[in-house]
């Protein structure tokens, strides 16, 4: 009985599908190729006496292919989810235009932005700057001390900026710096505590880097040991408040370009 070799399985399964079929023109490609190598084996005889092709194997090493496919797949999207996280690990700032509809306008022109504050906020422009300050009369009888947002600018090229570096020194080391937009700008974000005459400051910082200027935002709240003050004087101030308060005017910078 005529045993066939273990290689070139394929070989032998379209020649038995093309005979099977009764393909003439298969059949006598089939004939002529088995007759060059296989001595002019008769196809009779090789039709009635076929070895079984082992699919089990062939099987397996597809399925084994297969699942390397899907692993280096599931890798591939690890891999881009982690590089988007990381690029873009972001906290998008709203700017909620119905609260702020009414609100005042402070235009900036000779350093390209805008900003926009409650008509009983305070409003303090600086030489390279600008102040917006909550006035302590909202919150009485609390123990709120100070809500202010400013607008600073610095000369000192980009890398400081992202940094928080000056003189290749950093202003806060050991703090981590994230990444915010803020309408479709990309922040350098930076959040730190301080303390000082009885009074816990917290303040979030935001930077970015843009016509040669670096703008920092810087958003800070002073909030008073209630220990310092007389018994049953004053309460806690509800300190969510006032960040939610900072975060709209936050939410309303824009550089004038941009509009």
């Amino acid at each position: 009985m005529l045993t066939l070799p273990e290689q070139g399985d394929w070989f032998w399964a379209m020649a038995i599908d093309g005979l099977i079929r009764r393909d003439e023109q298969a059949n006598a490609k089939m004939t002529f190729f088995i007759s060059v190598f296989y001595q002019k084996i008769s196809v009779q005889e090789m039709l009635y006496t076929p070895k079984v092709i082992n699919y089990v194997n062939l099987e397996k090493t597809m399925n084994h292919k297969f699942l390397w496919f899907i692993i280096g797949v599931l890798v591939l999207v690890a891999i881009a989810g982690v590089f988007y996280w990381q690029i873009s690990q972001k906290s998008p700032i709203p700017d909620n235009q119905s609260q702020t509809r009414n609100w005042q306008t402070y235009d900036n022109t000779q350093y390209n932005y805008e900003i926009r504050y409650p008509a009983e906020f305070q409003l303090n422009p600086q030489t390279a700057g600008t102040i917006v300050s909550i006035p302590r009369n909202l919150y009485p009888k609390t123990n709120f001390g100070q809500a202010n947002l400013s607008v600073n600018l610095y000369f000192n090229g980009e890398s400081a900026c992202k940094n928080y570096t000056f003189n290749n020194s950093m202003i806060f080391p050991g703090k981590q710096i994230r990444n915010e937009v803020l309408n479709s700008n990309i922040f350098y974000t930076l959040q730190y505590d301080s303390a000082g005459a009885g009074t816990t400051y917290k303040t979030r910082l935001y930077r970015i880097f843009r016509d040669n200027v670096c703008y920092e935002i810087n958003l800070t709240v002073g909030i008073g040991d209630i220990g310092n003050y007389p018994p049953d004087t004053v309460i806690g101030v509800d300190e969510n408040d006032i960040w939610n308060k900072l975060s709209q005017v936050l939410g309303t910078f824009k550089f004038i370009k941009d509009r």
